[in-house]
């Protein structure tokens, strides 16, 4: 359901024909920049795969390009994953010439009582059994440490865009999307499991319908 909303976002911002660089990637952004045609893309992590030789090493929160290296910086469901998420958004910001695209996870109401309730994760517990790339190395920095999940929200996306550089004026857009893997993984296949399963969606649907803000993925595009 993920793959999904990132297809959305790119294709909504991102023009096919234009110089990507995609940190944190993993199999998912390998698939999705394919799927969509995208020719001129670098994709970097702190873990690397023979598997995967188009995942070159790199450091987000210090990336060896130059200034405008690229047209866009792109970063999915990875932010979280780095102890200091904010500057690897600053160094996206600073190798990029036309803007930054980020989707994770939304902090907000619905996702501060679920984790309240023990009913979605705080500390990432699950990435570090297998990372996509390598097994016991998705936590903090591409270590066996599980990650704290940094949600993020509009208003200090907003705050944080204002102090990237004051002699521009940027235009910003988010994008809310409703994710229930996590739901749907925690019910039996049996009868009474799948009919939980079922009202709990339905009424999530509904819920998520009338409050669209509440929905735990979020996508920030910065243009320049």
């Amino acid at each position: 359901m993920r793959e999904k909303f990132y297809k959305i976002v790119v294709s909504k911002y991102l023009n096919s024909s234009c110089n990507v660089l995609v940190v944190g990637a993993g199999p998912v952004d390998i698939k999705v920049f394919n799927d969509l045609g995208f020719k001129k893309i670098k994709f970097t992590n702190l873990i690397t795969n023979k598997k995967f030789s188009q995942i070159k090493f790199g450091n987000m929160e210090n990336l060896k390009y130059p200034d405008n290296s690229f047209d866009y910086a792109v970063v999915h469901a990875s932010l979280h994953h780095t102890s200091k998420p904010y500057k690897g958004i600053y160094e996206m910001y600073r190798v990029s010439r036309k803007g930054i695209l980020l989707i994770e996870s939304h902090d907000n109401f619905v996702m501060r009582l679920l984790i309240k309730f023990n009913l979605t994760e705080d500390f990432e517990d699950s990435s570090i059994k297998y990372s996509g790339l390598e097994i016991n190395k998705g936590g903090v920095d591409g270590t066996d440490i599980p990650n704290y999940i940094y949600r993020f929200t509009e208003r200090e996306l907003k705050k944080f865009s204002k102090g990237l550089d004051f002699n521009k004026s940027h235009k910003i857009y988010f994008d809310h999307y409703l994710s229930l893997d996590n739901i749907e993984s925690r019910f039996s296949k049996g009868f009474l499991g799948k009919t939980l399963k079922f009202i709990i969606v339905k009424l999530a649907l509904i819920f998520f319908f009338i409050f669209k803000k509440q929905k735990n993925e979020l996508s920030f595009f910065l243009e320049k």
